[in-house]
């Protein structure tokens, strides 16, 4: 069976959400001047004429403007707001033209190919959807006492390690604790009361800092990493320090 590619849509908010008069106008003439000169994108793929169509619908915006600016009323507003119109709408049959060619199978073999071609045609392409990080590594971590209460923890893996972030749980040593990770869910049992501090890292972070740790009393930290909701890694070997 072959593999069906999802179609890459043109973001059209681009142009029509909240956009200026003349943004409308210069998005227009841009498009007109890029696609024409494509390969992809050049008559005959789109007609010359609906090349012009566009060059005479920035015009007409452009005229309106000027009139507008020297007879300010409420019928030249209204004409502006028309020609703004027709401006968008010639910018929907372009994109409708484009998504066509950009994501014909000839021109493209996957989604980031054919959100290529949107680009070269001076649109956007819609988000692609994300890949699954999949289930990140497992953290090394060394803990430093810095004095007074202070610890910075560091991650030892390498420059593959890129979690979405990476959680930290410090318990005293005196606690005698047990840290499980069952479907995402930590528990933790103690045997004692004792003093827990959790910290979260982002992907970017390969250190941390911990403060008001209870000085001179010994602790145990642990860390496990995550990527989207539900990926986590096992949980390390424990770092042992003193606060």
């Amino acid at each position: 069976m072959a593999n069906i590619i999802k179609k890459v849509k043109v973001k059209r908010m681009v142009y029509t959400f909240n956009t200026s008069y003349s943004f409308v106008q210069q998005y227009i003439t841009n498009c007109v001047s890029l696609g024409k000169n494509s390969i992809l994108y050049q008559p005959p793929n789109i007609p010359l004429a609906f090349y012009t169509k566009g060059t005479n619908a920035s015009g007409a915006m452009q005229a309106a403007t000027t009139k507008c600016a020297a007879v300010p009323t409420n019928a030249n507003k209204g004409i502006k707001k028309v020609k703004k119109t027709a401006g968008i709408a010639w910018l929907n049959e372009y994109s409708d033209l484009v998504e066509v060619i950009a994501n014909d199978d000839a021109n493209r073999s996957t989604r980031h190919e054919a959100a290529t071609n949107i680009a070269e045609a001076y649109l956007s392409s819609q988000k692609l959807a994300n890949s699954s990080k999949g289930n990140p590594e497992t953290p090394k971590i060394s803990a430093v006492n810095k004095g007074n209460g202070r610890v910075d923890v560091g991650i030892l893996n390498g420059a593959d390690y890129k979690p979405t972030l990476t959680m930290f749980i410090i318990i005293e040593k005196a606690a005698k604790a047990k840290l499980t990770i069952n479907n995402g869910q930590l528990s933790i049992e103690m045997e004692t009361v004792s003093h827990i501090v959790f910290k979260v890292a982002s992907d970017k972070g390969k250190y941390t800092h911990l403060l008001n740790l209870k000085p001179g009393v010994p602790y145990e930290i642990y860390a496990y990493a995550q990527n989207g909701k539900n990926k986590l890694s096992a949980l390390s070997t424990a770092a042992n320090v003193t606060g």
